[in-house]
């Protein structure tokens, strides 16, 4: 099970990504950003920083550059590109699976349609072929 402060949302922007293990707390990052994308967790046993509004995040990278222990790195733009790619070639081969499902089933359906159509025999069930394909028939 994941822990809430792994959640990709509170972690990561479309600019920045958070290392909560590597943040000491300092809170420098959080008043550099205008935009009032870091907040913090300020626990006694548990502080951090972690992103409230990452949508809000324009990557001007100030956090980033006063952030001494390194917990903000910058998110390659190369990296994006790679997971954008990713995303859509599994969306294309995804729809043209259903695609091809949806297909078949619409060219079952007619062969159905077809042979009860054009005469069935006259038992209460049958087992009939159509181009080769069996079909039980209930009359």
């Amino acid at each position: 099970m994941r822990s809430r402060s792994n959640n990709n949302d509170s972690t990561r922007t479309s600019f920045i990504q958070l290392d909560t293990k590597k943040c000491i707390a300092c809170w420098e990052c959080l008043t550099e950003c205008k935009n009032n994308v870091i907040g913090r967790i300020n626990l006694p046993w548990h502080k951090h920083s972690k992103f409230v509004n990452g949508k809000d995040c324009t990557g001007c990278l100030k956090c980033l550059n006063v952030c001494e222990p390194g917990a903000l790195t910058k998110i390659s733009s190369k990296r994006l590109e790679n997971k954008s790619k990713k995303t859509t070639r599994l969306a294309l081969i995804v729809n043209i699976g259903l695609l091809i499902i949806g297909f078949a089933m619409s060219f079952s359906g007619f062969l159905i349609q077809f042979k009860y159509h054009m005469g069935h025999s006259s038992g209460l069930e049958s087992v009939n072929s159509v181009l080769g394909l069996g079909y039980l028939i209930l009359q």
